[in-house]
């Protein structure tokens, strides 16, 4: 794969999964037989019909860009931007 590290934003939550947004289980699961797979970061946000602004979008970048430099991948699902 050309690329290093895929982030994948999910405006839905599938419970019950160890990464829980259904978008990212769709992407990762096609990269199952290759040999060479990207690191993969999955994001929920933007629920509940919360706005994502320019600058959420670049933090989340940020958070992919750090990743590529460290190579630690995060443990399940990151969830932006929601009230805890």
């Amino acid at each position: 794969a050309n690329v290093e590290v895929v982030g994948v934003v999910d405006r839905a939550i599938d419970f019950g999964l160890q990464y829980e947004g259904p978008m990212f289980n769709a992407i990762a699961s096609s990269y199952i037989n290759d040999e060479e797979r990207p690191k993969m970061v999955s994001f929920v946000a933007g629920i509940g019909q919360r706005a994502m602004l320019i600058e959420d979008f670049i933090n989340l970048y940020k958070k992919l860009d750090h990743v590529k430099r460290t190579g630690e991948v995060p443990k399940g699902t990151i969830f932006y931007g929601v009230r805890e």
